[in-house]
């Protein structure tokens, strides 16, 4: 059976004070939820059996591994293009071929969705009969479906990646890394706007936070550029490490000293039924659902297939069918006009996700 990585070995192996050798065998230290600490390769921790898997029969191209290859795509190219954000290097193609995958990726893949979505079903569940149903619940949490349903909660995530701005921020000292490959933090209230926080280096911490409408992409005499800003943290990285252990159910990897100041009372603040309510906070009125499929169209405009927006609609469901080149994908046709939150002008590209 797989080993199926939650956490890219390669984003672990950047937590390590080790650089020699091969990445994936270069070793780092886990902190556990049962207070027990333990020096481990990269690639030996984070990952769970079979995850992902799908029923091949639906899949006679890919076969039961049709999802995974989903993270495969923007996997080898991570730890490269996250040391090109970290220099201010970074491209457009790499930013939206393989930052947005890995920000939008960490909500579909952990070990915790499908009890995520379990929990989803019973707080909506209020009202409606087919929800509340038995066979149409065992439908929805069946293993196949689960799987493609990160598959698209991938897509939504990278929406709003896409109405956040970008920030790296430069940290005083080690930090950790969490078994979610992300933390939040709460940063104005009425409405709720939570600032997404991921550890993308020892040093470096990579925020999104959402905005009601900014220029995603500017445009230069030598192409498209990401709109992606620079500072250094005026918090602690004591600090920030908490706030990264709270979401962590069962581990944190990092340095010694990074995971020194970790106690076995900052893990799991939010357990996964908490991380799906914060996750479901959204403060504009363009629902990130009806944004799925913005990553495909701004892909797109990148890598110059797409010159104008008129007569483009936002696909929700394009990455499923994409899984299977050789199906028939039956769904409900639909989504908004990709030029109600998207416009090109001279200067670049710009998102609205919150109308007058």
């Amino acid at each position: 059976m797989a080993k199926d990585h939650f956490i890219p070995a390669s984003l672990i192996a950047r937590f390590s004070e080790e650089i020699d050798g091969q990445v994936r065998r270069r070793k780092v230290w886990v902190a556990r939820s049962n207070g027990s600490r333990a020096k481990v390769r990269a690639e030996s921790v984070g990952y769970a059996n079979g995850l992902y898997d799908v029923d091949q029969d639906m899949f006679p191209t890919r076969g039961h591994r049709a999802v995974d290859d989903v993270w495969g795509s923007y996997e080898p190219q991570l730890s490269r293009v996250l040391d090109r954000l970290i220099d201010g290097s970074v491209t457009a193609t790499e930013w939206v071929d393989t930052l947005l995958p890995f920000v939008a990726a960490p909500f579909g893949r952990d070990r915790g969705y499908k009890e995520r979505v379990a929990g989803r079903l019973v707080r909506h569940a209020s009202g409606d009969s087919q929800i509340a149903d038995f066979d149409i619940t065992e439908f929805i949490l069946d293993d196949t479906n689960i799987a493609l349903n990160r598959v698209m909660e991938m897509e939504r995530f990278a929406a709003r990646a896409l109405a956040s701005m970008w920030e790296v921020i430069e940290v005083d000292g080690d930090l950790v890394l969490p078994d979610l490959g992300y933390g939040f933090d709460l940063i104005n209230e009425y409405p709720d706007v939570m600032m997404m926080l991921y550890p993308i280096g020892r040093r470096h911490l990579l925020t999104l936070t959402p905005c009601p409408q900014r220029r995603i992409l500017k445009r230069s005499p030598d192409g498209w550029v990401p709109d992606i800003s620079y500072g250094k943290s005026l918090v602690s990285s004591d600090g920030i490490n908490r706030v990264l252990a709270s979401t962590a159910q069962d581990f944190v990897v990092g340095s010694n000293a990074a995971i020194d100041g970790i106690k076995t009372e900052d893990f799991a603040v939010f357990n996964w039924a908490g991380i799906d309510e914060v996750l479901e906070q959204w403060p504009f009125n363009i629902d990130t659902l009806s944004l799925s499929g913005l990553h495909r169209v701004v892909q797109a405009i990148v890598h110059d297939e797409l010159k104008t927006l008129e007569g483009v609609l936002l696909s929700r469901h394009k990455s499923l069918s994409d899984l299977e080149p050789n199906g028939l994908f039956l769904a409900r046709s639909g989504g908004i006009r990709a030029d109600q939150v998207l416009a090109l002008d001279k200067a670049g590209l710009v998102l609205t996700a919150h109308s007058s």
